[in-house]
């Protein structure tokens, strides 16, 4: 993202003559908080008269505290026999319910629930994506998913699996007919996939994983398919192109955004730094103007010269631009992924002289808040920790009744082991700010949303991250990209979303509609970083018109040709040339990167099939089986279903 991409390697350029290799360790940002009253480190709120003394938070439990509390309710002593007590004497497994015939809880050592109902003499009928601390996911799973933890529903009474409750949570009502959910482009909401009556699934318009295929979302009674593309700034800060006029600049990116087709998109909440010192060689000065969370009262100026932040003041003006910023959104029928706090300061951003900019610095708060190494950045017994957990919650409590959102835990942790989806989604300070979304979605009556890395990988994890936006340099190549998310990625059974916040410049179009047409033959998902979307100039030129709508062309795609991806799965070796996605031999996607023909050996006897040009957005017949030949030169997208 620029704030951090190209913030990071300019000012590594400023103090380490010329570093562009930055790129490497650089990505993204993070956010912001709310209104009049005292913001208390312990995540509670004073009125704004009242000084507190955040040094030693009451409420801030460690990471490890959550551990400690099983969840269970004190049900006073009975006399009755416990069932579940030889679940909580297996340890690392936990108890959180507990009725007279059942027992709920998660274990952590990857037994699976049907072992850890065996261990109570009961038989497992249900289960669901958890973490330690008794949280339990919305997610349905098996029984036994293979995770290293999962929530278990046992019963004594079950016969067998089959819950009577399909443990789908409450998504919200969906009945407000304003939300034109994905009908923003074109009007007749066409570029939905999936059919019309989905059946079973989830009617919320809140984004779920898809209960019959873990590699998919589900929303509005479909299978939703994201496509995204995303600027390389804050929703709160601006170069001096929009001249710190943030809803000028946010409506036309996302104007752009739902004009191409594209649903869905990253974005920062807050650059987590005061602004850039004056001087400094910056394009556009990109950050020149920023609105943080909390407000700027002083006594005394921050490293950018500007009034000291007081942190126990959240700043209203910044509240009332997400609320004015999410009602947009969702006027345009897209979902945000919304980038809560940022990590990236507290631990790549230290090399490149950001521990003066950050908000937490000494120099930048008149609380006495200060860190000086990563680890207390994220330590959730500190005072740091306090202050973003309170955040935290303010920006759920006044956000958090939207259904379009994502939330985005923490943005480019350097701590964390970001190889796997479980190392990611394992790390403490992650799962703390998890914890902290749910409950206060809980206390505000909110819909629970999912959140990134916990229910789904970070884009550092996804192979694609490092593909370069201009070929260049040593970075993953579009083909191995595609292998990794067809392979290993795909074994992992989440939803992948592949981003690009590897590299300097604007990504080229074309380079653009390739890697997304790879990511969909892979059953993966797209979200396109443009780093220089942040001028004007770029926000409205031909080439960011050009990628979003080959971006909207994969959802096209899907509704043009009715196809719902659910049960799709890569299967490269179908056909003899391209990428290919397949639902048990009798539906093909096959991308062509210039080949001017395909054969798939295994038709089913009776089919029909189309070619579809991804640079234009048009369907036509295609003749011929097992052997396909392509309309004309360039990329194209054969679709063959058994009729």
């Amino acid at each position: 993202m620029k704030a951090t991409g190209a913030f990071g390697c300019f000012l590594a350029i400023l103090a380490l003559a010329g570093l562009f290799s930055c790129y490497e360790d650089v990505s993204e940002q993070g956010n912001d908080g709310r209104g009049d009253e005292v913001a208390r480190g312990d995540g509670t709120t004073d009125d704004a008269s009242h000084p507190s003394d955040v040094s030693s938070p009451s409420d801030v439990s460690h990471s490890s505290d959550a551990n400690n509390d099983d969840g269970q309710e004190d049900t006073g002593d009975t006399g009755a026999p416990d069932l579940c007590e030889a679940i909580r004497g297996h340890a690392g497994w936990e108890v959180c319910e507990a009725t007279a015939t059942t027992c709920e809880g998660l274990y952590t050592d990857g037994a699976g629930c049907t072992a850890f109902c065996a261990a109570a003499g009961m038989v497992c009928t249900g289960a669901f994506a958890g973490d330690p601390g008794c949280v339990r996911l919305p997610d349905p799973l098996p029984c036994d998913s293979g995770h290293t933890s999962d929530w278990c529903v046992c019963s004594k009474d079950a016969v067998d699996g089959g819950p009577g409750d399909d443990g789908r949570e409450d998504g919200g009502s969906t009945d407000d007919t304003s939300h034109p959910s994905d009908s923003s482009y074109p009007s007749d909401g066409s570029f939905d996939s999936g059919p019309e009556d989905a059946g079973s699934l989830p009617k919320s318009a809140v984004p779920q994983i898809h209960p019959d295929d873990p590699h998919r979302f589900v929303k509005n009674g479909k299978t939703w398919y994201p496509a995204g593309y995303y600027p390389g700034a804050a929703l709160n800060m601006t170069g001096d192109g929009y001249n710190g006029d943030f809803r000028a600049f946010n409506e036309a990116f996302m104007d752009k955004l739902a004009a191409g087709g594209a649903d869905h998109f990253r974005i920062w909440f807050s650059w987590g730094a005061v602004t850039s010192p004056d001087g400094a060689s910056l394009p556009d000065n990109w950050d020149r103007h920023i609105l943080t969370p909390w407000e700027r009262t002083g006594p005394g100026n921050a490293a950018d010269g500007k009034p000291k932040l007081n942190l126990d003041r959240f700043n209203q003006q910044y509240f009332d631009l997400i609320s004015q910023f999410m009602s947009y959104t969702k006027s345009n029928g897209l979902v945000v992924q919304v980038m809560l706090l940022d990590c990236w300061h507290s631990g790549f951003g230290l090399k490149y002289g950001f521990a003066d900019l950050d908000f937490f610095a000494a120099q930048n708060n008149v609380n006495g808040v200060s860190f000086s190494t990563e680890a207390e950045w994220l330590d959730t017994g500190g005072r740091v920790w306090g202050y973003n957990r309170a955040f935290v919650k303010r920006v759920v409590e006044v956000i958090g009744g939207y259904e379009n959102i994502v939330w985005e835990t923490c943005n480019e942790m350097k701590a964390a082991d970001t190889s796997t989806f479980a190392s990611s989604a394992a790390h403490p300070f992650h799962k703390a700010v998890a914890q902290a979304i749910h409950e206060a979605e809980q206390a505000a009556g909110h819909p629970r949303h999912l959140v990134m890395p916990v229910d789904l990988p970070e884009h550092r994890t996804v192979a694609g991250h490092r593909t370069p936006t201009n070929g260049g340099g040593s970075e993953e190549s579009i083909d191995a990209m595609h292998g990794r998310l067809a392979g290993t990625q795909w074994a992992w059974n989440v939803p992948l979303i592949t981003d690009n916040d590897c590299c300097p410049g604007e990504p080229d179009a074309d380079f653009v509609r390739r890697k997304a047409w790879a990511a969909l033959t892979a059953g993966a998902h797209i979200d396109v970083f443009n780093n220089e979307m942040f001028t004007k100039s770029v926000v409205g030129n031909q080439n960011t018109a050009k990628g979003i709508r080959y971006v909207g062309y994969l959802r096209k795609f899907l509704a043009d040709m009715n196809i719902d991806l659910a049960g799709f799965a890569p299967a490269d070796g179908a056909a003899s040339a391209g990428w290919t996605l397949s639902r048990g031999g009798s539906e093909f996607i096959v991308y062509l990167d210039g080949a001017g023909s395909v054969s798939i050996d295994s038709l089913p006897p009776a089919f029909d099939a189309k070619w579809f040009n991804p640079r234009d957005g048009t369907s036509q017949p295609a003749s011929g089986g097992p052997s396909f030949a392509a309309p004309s030169g360039g990329d194209w997208v054969l679709h063959v279903r058994a009729r």
